[in-house]
């Protein structure tokens, strides 16, 4: 690494750390003073809240991540431009380029990282943070009603498997009043009644079961076949499997069309149970997995946004600069919801609208940094 990399890097690393604190404490604020009835009613403690807003550091990094790269990177630009680094360089024969080739570095590195943040450790941390929330409410009822999903019903298309859970524990993966039904090699119909069944060793264990088996003697009457234990080692539905299930059936277009709510994970579960996914829950799930696929590139985005800001020459137009660079971050944002909502109604497909606030400020980004060349 040559020096001058090095001195770069060194020079955004200190506002960086400034520009993510403060948009931290910020954001963590605001959320805390709309949120705090609720913690009230919760029975949650101070130490439950700072613990709570630890786990929920990973869902916030998309958003805070990004504006904080952008803050650090144009409070360090400007300073090289107005001190004349740049200009001295580029005189010395250093490309645009190369010379802002940490920076490029840096949001591509940022973008795996937070990719790596979203599908790894944010979906455990959600639900770490979702028991630290409920886990001082003293009503068992409404405690238990939080940890337990009821009539819980879907069909996996493609192993011909359909499932009735009266309950399901999202934590323990625990499952009452279970019936599955199902279609064997031979096209033979199977019926499973079970009073409780949970996930161990990679198969689902019933207890108190009940199976109703085709009788080759008598293709009109089952047979009936009941036992203490069964283990169901045919059944690929895993406990996450279903769960993705629980939270993407229940997903209605108005909150699809606010935020990217799902990781890659859960939709391609969902989309393992339905893939023959139409009208519009395909067209909502198609947005959110390419808004998915998209998101962690903001931090990319950002940097080719602040650099052609950031190195205007004269104290007078790097103010100028800073400002458009900070109402185009914005704008950014801001069609990145619009291009959700308008893929969530069906009138853009997944794909595009994605990928189209990137395509577009990315795009211009370049375009902007080749002019400076």
């Amino acid at each position: 690494m040559r020096l001058l990399d090095q001195y770069l890097l060194r020079e955004l690393l200190i506002p960086f750390v400034i520009c993510f604190g403060g948009v931290l404490v910020f954001f963590n604020v605001a959320d805390l003073f709309n949120e705090l009835p609720r913690y009230q009613n919760n029975g949650m403690s101070g130490l439950d809240i700072l613990e709570y807003y630890v786990y929920k550091l990973p869902s916030a990094l998309p958003t805070l991540w990004p504006a904080s790269l952008l803050l650090g990177l144009l409070y360090a630009i400007s300073r090289h431009s107005k001190n004349n680094e740049f200009t001295a360089a580029r005189a010395a024969g250093v490309s645009i380029w190369r010379l802002t080739a940490p920076y490029l570095v840096v949001g591509a590195v940022s973008s795996l990282l937070l990719f790596w943040s979203n599908e790894w450790i944010e979906p455990a941390a959600n639900k770490s943070a979702e028991r630290i929330l409920n886990r001082r409410i003293e009503d068992p009822g409404a405690a238990t009603a939080l940890d337990w999903r009821t009539n819980v019903s879907f069909k996996n298309e493609t192993a011909k498997r359909s499932w009735n859970i009266g309950a399901f524990n999202r934590y323990s993966s625990e499952m009452l009043r279970v019936s599955v039904e199902w279609i064997d090699a031979d096209d033979k119909a199977w019926q499973l009644f079970a009073e409780k069944g949970q996930r161990r060793n990679n198969a689902w264990e019933f207890e108190n079961v009940v199976i109703f088996s085709p009788d080759p003697m008598n293709a009109g009457f089952p047979l009936r076949t009941a036992t203490n234990t069964y283990s169901a080692t045919a059944f690929t539905e895993t406990p996450e499997l279903i769960e993705s299930e629980i939270k993407i059936s229940s997903m209605n277009s108005v909150h699809a069309a606010k935020r990217i709510r799902f990781s890659l994970g859960e939709i391609l579960n969902y989309l393992r149970l339905h893939p023959n996914l139409k009208g519009p829950k395909a067209a909502e799930l198609s947005t959110q997995l390419h808004g998915r696929l998209a998101l962690p590139w903001r931090c990319l985005v950002v940097v080719l946004i602040a650099i052609p800001f950031g190195c205007l020459p004269g104290r007078r137009s790097v103010g100028a600069g800073i400002g458009m660079a900070v109402f185009i971050g914005f704008a950014f944002l801001f069609l990145g919801r619009v291009s959700l909502a308008l893929g969530t109604g069906g009138h853009l497909p997944g794909l595009i609208a994605g990928w189209l606030p990137l395509l577009v400020f990315g795009g211009a980004g370049v375009w902007a940094v080749r002019r400076l060349a």
